[in-house]
């Protein structure tokens, strides 16, 4: 960056990241000369006129301090706000590159010789990290694209849109593209057995690693457990007319209408437990060994909830 104060020029030295964006250079390079100009005040109500070749930081900069949306963008309003006063204009000029400017030309040809010198990093912007994220998903993901035909037509492009219409449909097309889909399952030794246990065999010994890698069994938590007599009429009864009188207690809270729903909370409790009793003596008149199946299903908790998909098809 250069500094020009009555026709002395004087270079200035400034960190940059390797990796930085043009405009976000061209942002940069604005925040150090401000930050010099204030630093080193030659004649505090003279004009201030600062050159930059970047149309693009010049745009930003002119949408005002209050739409910045960089952290650098609304440090160089701070400063340029500092900077002026009364009787101190500050105009920011465009210089198209390249046009024979001494000064741009010297610029630029500093700015080639910075980038051996030692870096430091510069602040990401919120836009800046978005766009970076981004890309490195996108390079992981076709990264990850498994070995195929498909890929082979892409390379390292991503795959369009599913022309269909419904999820459904997008969903098999995608999978037949990534060679997830079972139409691309190697079924040749379920067609060469013989007989039907054998074909039941194979076919689960292609199904069941598909499943369990694709749509992998979770163990999940059930917030309450299944309760069958939680159907019954007069437990449905005695809730709605619980309900009803917590809707009156709310509305007119008062000594009578908090007793009504006590009551009514009460009678729901019993209703509970009298269709839980009258399940179970059911239950154990029709067939004892169920009675001990339904307890240890609805009553007591598993500490193994996971089944195999083979196992799964087998009890089926």
């Amino acid at each position: 960056m250069l500094a020009v104060h009555r026709e002395q020029l004087e270079a200035l030295d400034m960190d940059a990241e390797v990796k930085v964006f043009a405009t976000q250079a061209e942002m940069v390079t604005l925040r150090a000369a401000l930050n010099h100009l204030r630093d080193h005040p030659h004649q505090p109500s003279a004009p201030i006129t600062i050159c930059s070749d970047s149309q693009s930081a010049l745009a930003t900069l002119r949408e005002g301090p209050a739409s910045q949306k960089t952290l650098l963008g609304a440090a160089i309003w701070t400063e340029l706000a500092a900077l002026a006063g009364p009787s101190r204009r500050i105009h920011l000029q465009w210089v198209p590159s390249h046009c024979g400017a001494d000064e741009n030309e010297r610029a630029d040809q500093i700015a080639k010789e910075a980038t051996a010198l030692p870096q430091a990093a510069v602040p990401v912007d919120v836009a800046t990290a978005h766009r970076a994220a981004a890309r490195l998903a996108r390079d992981r993901t076709i990264a990850a694209w498994p070995e195929g035909w498909y890929r082979t037509l892409m390379e390292n492009r991503l795959p369009p849109p599913a022309a269909t219409g419904d999820r459904s449909s997008a969903v098999d097309v995608h999978q037949l593209r990534a060679g997830h889909c079972l139409l691309q399952a190697d079924w040749s030794e379920l067609d060469a057995a013989q007989s039907i246990t054998d074909k039941w065999d194979r076919f689960l010994a292609v199904w069941d690693p598909i499943m369990n890698h694709y749509m992998p069994l979770k163990t999940i938590k059930l917030k309450h457990r299944p309760s069958p007599w939680m159907e019954d009429e007069a437990v449905k009864e005695a809730m709605a007319a619980r309900d009803l009188a917590r809707a009156d207690r709310d509305c007119t809270p008062c000594e009578e209408t908090r007793e009504e729903y006590r009551v009514r909370r009460n009678a729901v409790k019993m209703a509970i437990n009298r269709a839980c009793s009258s399940f179970y003596e059911t239950s154990f008149r029709n067939s004892r060994s169920k009675t001990w199946k339904d307890i240890r299903r609805f009553l007591v908790s598993s500490s193994n909830c996971l089944v195999s998909c083979t196992d799964y098809c087998k009890q089926g």
